[in-house]
């Protein structure tokens, strides 16, 4: 559930490659380096925080139904 959710962040990083060759006119080194690894940081942020979300979604909705399950 976890990977699941955090894939987004893959899809961002992914788009800001496009984002960059198509849509920017940067160019250069130094202007590469800070935007990928910018996009790089942001996007891990965005995977951790978006797969702890849906981690806790997950692990919320599993045990809200299990708890309903009679065990004699």
């Amino acid at each position: 559930s976890f990977s699941a959710a955090a894939s987004t962040a893959g899809y961002v990083y992914l788009y800001s490659f496009y984002y960059f060759f198509f849509k920017t006119k940067m160019y250069g080194f130094f202007q590469t380096t800070f935007y990928f690894g910018y996009m790089a940081l942001f996007s891990l942020a965005l995977g951790i925080m978006c797969g702890t979300f849906g981690y806790i979604g997950t692990s919320y909705f599993v045990r809200k139904i299990y708890s309903t399950v009679k065990i004699d």
